[in-house]
């Protein structure tokens, strides 16, 4: 399959867009997912998205200047397939990269992927199915399992994900209610303003969905139709600590509507005690607050 190549540039700088000389003229759907130094994963991921049982998608993969081969993996994809649209450029963090994505995308929704995660067969469908029935709901995520480094399935979230308008709404402010990666909204900023601010570089996502919920519904689908990957180190320290001040600063939006919630302030001293406390403290902290709540 014959591919086209386009050098272009927007404020972040130069990239090219590779794609299929017969790319899928008018999808419904686009999927977007950045990848960096992810080729271990990364063959999984693509494929649980080109084996969704709806097919109307464009998938725009976006190659955050890796260093591994993870163009070249993209490249074999593009051979055969009409609905992959690679985005190679310099690394520019995943923000950016996803804001590229979505500036290029032409689907009606945004369902999100990341590299490492897997998407279970009719995710898709099912997404499009409620957001097509419910012009009043903006966002829709799903609930999932974890699995470790190795694919197995190693249980739920500990916290079960809220499913309706008002438990998403109820949980939001005290943490991230959705997976960033099973995710699928509406590709609309009318009321909204933009998408991913990019003075997050982490918590990202959390930032989006309570800018969404102060002007639209939003809703969790209660079947697992994702797989959210997770091992021990995954996250070092140092990162844990930052994405943990990122989420408090979305938390500084709304501490003052919130300020007699007791769920509120033990989420809010949850990201504090990750920030500043030694690890054995966290432990004993976390033991308390339970007991307390």
């Amino acid at each position: 399959m014959e591919s086209i190549r386009e050098k272009l540039a927007d404020h972040d700088g130069n990239f090219e867009v590779i794609r299929p000389e017969d790319i899928i003229d008018t999808p419904l759907v686009s999927v977007v997912m950045s990848v960096y130094n992810s080729e271990k994963y990364l063959q999984e991921s693509v494929n649980s998205i080109l084996n969704q049982t709806y097919t109307n998608f464009e998938f725009v993969i976006i190659n955050d200047g890796s260093d591994d081969n993870c163009l070249d993996m993209l490249l074999e994809y593009l051979k055969n397939n009409n609905q992959i649209l690679i985005i190679d450029q310099k690394n520019i963090g995943l923000t950016k990269s996803l804001n590229r994505g979505i500036q290029l995308a032409r689907g009606k929704y945004i369902a999100r992927q990341d590299a490492d995660d897997k998407s279970l067969s009719e995710r898709l469908e099912k997404q499009i199915q409620f957001l097509e029935a419910n012009a009043d709901y903006f966002l829709i995520g799903t609930d999932y399992k974890i699995i470790d480094e190795h694919s197995n399935i190693i249980g739920k979230p500990e916290i079960p994900v809220p499913i309706d308008n008002h438990e998403i709404r109820a949980a939001i402010n005290k943490y991230n209610t959705f997976v960033h990666s099973l995710v699928m909204f509406r590709n609309d900023t009318s009321s909204i303003g933009y998408f991913y601010d990019t003075s997050f570089k982490y918590s990202q996502d959390y930032e989006l969905w309570v800018r969404i919920l102060k002007h639209h519904n939003a809703y969790n689908l209660p079947e697992v139709l994702g797989l959210s990957r997770t091992w021990p180190r995954m996250i070092s320290q140092k990162k844990m600590k930052t994405q943990r001040r990122s989420a408090l600063r979305v938390k500084k939006q709304i501490v003052l509507k919130h300020i007699t919630n007791i769920g509120f302030w033990y989420y809010l001293l949850k990201d504090l005690s990750v920030i500043y406390l030694p690890k054995r403290t966290r432990r004993v902290y976390r033991r308390l607050s339970r007991k307390l709540l």
